[in-house]
């Protein structure tokens, strides 16, 4: 027999020795099986030996085998490998990406899934049409200036709102979840004063100059804090919020400690330690501006909150 095959004819590979991770893969019992690994690793090349494996030395039917890869050149080379390993036997095993088997599953189960069995997938430029038509007809219209393109027309608005909603799919949370996490829109804008708030407290109460005095002060910035915390809700977005005041009337506690530890002289402070309360409670800037120095790169812990907060408002 010729040994000129045509271009599109599945020609076998020469025989290659398995690693031993490679060999170990192939002959575990372990099902179902994943493999993990790097580019170029020879990932392909161990999940056809071990098809072939299961073919020949366990007796599996090949159409009982069910392959799946993240890319289409990575399923289609893996198909032409198992058509040149085994023959005719390679074209019953099923070797799809997991992107066209979900496809097919949805294709041949419609009804039981509540679709229409005539749909089609959308392409990326289908899909950023649509995000468009959304943009056109979105009430909130504020947008981030890190959205901004050069033409200063929002040009990533769309990209943006592209990448929250494969963020979205990929983590299994759905529009439903978002909207009850968040609550209505009016209290979301509401709760973006709550940093502010915080920092008012700080700013009230532990301006002191002295650890005595900043001592003699925060009970009432613990108070006002969990005061703040008892205005929140118990559920989404402010029992995430409430949290964040919890851990604010703990540091307080953590803080009086300490200084009570210091004036009675059984702890030892930095110093300018009078002005860490209001540092990691307030305005930083301020605190810098009165001598505070720290080698820490830290901010405030209302910066975290802030962050948290402005990234859950309906704002692109």
């Amino acid at each position: 027999m010729s040994n000129d095959y045509p271009s599109w004819f599945p020609v076998p590979e020469g025989e290659i020795s398995p690693e031993p991770q490679q060999e170990t893969i192939i002959n575990s019992e372990a099902y179902p099986m994943r493999v993990l690994a790097g580019a170029g690793t020879g990932k392909t090349f161990t999940m056809v030996r071990k098809i072939e494996h299961l073919i020949d030395k366990q007796g599996v039917s090949p159409d009982r085998i069910l392959a799946l890869t993240f890319t289409n050149n990575a399923a289609d080379s893996m198909r032409e490998k198992l058509n040149a390993k085994l023959g005719t036997a390679g074209y019953d095993i099923d070797a799809y990406t997991y992107h066209s088997i979900c496809n097919e599953i949805l294709t041949d189960y419609a009804y039981e899934a509540g679709i229409d069995p005539d749909f089609e997938v959308a392409t990326d430029a289908e899909k950023y049409a649509i995000v468009l038509d959304v943009l056109d007809d979105i009430e909130y219209r504020f947008v981030k200036p890190n959205v901004y393109g050069n033409d200063g027309y929002a040009s990533g608005a769309a990209s943006k709102l592209l990448k929250f909603i494969s963020s979205m799919k990929r983590s299994g949370i759905t529009p439903d979840k978002i909207d009850s996490f968040l609550g209505p829109v009016e209290r979301v804008y509401e709760l973006g004063d709550l940093p502010d708030r915080i920092e008012d407290i700080a700013s009230d109460h532990l301006g002191g100059r002295s650890v005595s005095s900043v001592l003699e002060s925060l009970p009432a910035a613990r108070t006002d804090i969990a005061n703040e915390r008892e205005k929140l809700d118990t559920d989404g977005i402010e029992a995430s919020a409430r949290d964040f005041l919890d851990r604010l009337v703990d540091l307080c506690d953590a803080l009086e400690t300490a200084f009570e530890a210091h004036e009675s002289g059984s702890r030892e402070l930095p110093d300018n330690a009078h002005k860490l309360p209001k540092y990691l409670l307030g305005d930083t800037q301020a605190v810098h501006r009165q001598g505070f120095q720290t080698t820490l790169t830290w901010n405030s812990l209302t910066t975290s909150i802030r962050s948290f907060l402005t990234v859950s408002q309906p704002v692109i």
